[in-house]
């Protein structure tokens, strides 16, 4: 019973080329498997870091926009700061008018009271004149009355 017969070794002889070929199967699968795995991986890197540029573009785009929102938020204050300089200097110009206006006034009633005072003067001048006459003409006229009594009584 130890003697294979013919047709059992063939069969053995069948069996253990295909598994064999089917050895050969497995290892090439594998290989062909690894193959895939390395490839799955370097198109996950190459995926991995393109998300990674994709939000580092997604950040400088979200800072140039805060730039951005920050240099119209200066530039509006800027023009802001400029109107109100603009109107304080419109503000003063008016005050300075308003300011030449009264003083225009002031110097025009300053010379209307030196012209009244001046023709004060002049007519207390002539009333003193006026007064200055009378008065010699009374003590003229008291004279000549002296005169004419003293002459009355040496007469007498």
């Amino acid at each position: 019973g130890m003697r294979l017969s013919s047709q059992r070794l063939n069969e053995v002889e069948q069996a253990h080329h295909q598994l064999e070929e089917a050895n050969l199967r497995t290892a090439q699968l594998e290989r062909e498997v690894t193959l895939a795995k390395d490839q799955v991986a370097s198109e996950q890197g190459a995926a991995d870091e393109l998300a990674s540029r994709v939000h580092h573009a997604e950040s400088l785009a979200a800072s140039a926009r805060d730039e951005a929102a920050a240099a119209a938020a200066s530039q509006q204050q800027a023009t802001a700061a400029a109107r109100a300089a603009e109107a304080t200097a419109a503000d003063s110009q008016t005050q300075v008018a308003a300011w030449r206006s009264e003083t225009a006034q002031l110097e025009s009633s300053v010379a209307a009271c030196r012209q009244e005072q001046c023709e004060q003067e002049e007519a207390h001048q002539e009333v003193q004149s006026k007064l200055q006459e009378e008065l010699d003409a009374a003590r003229h006229g008291r004279d000549v009355a002296q005169q004419q009594a003293t002459a009355v009584g040496e007469v007498a």
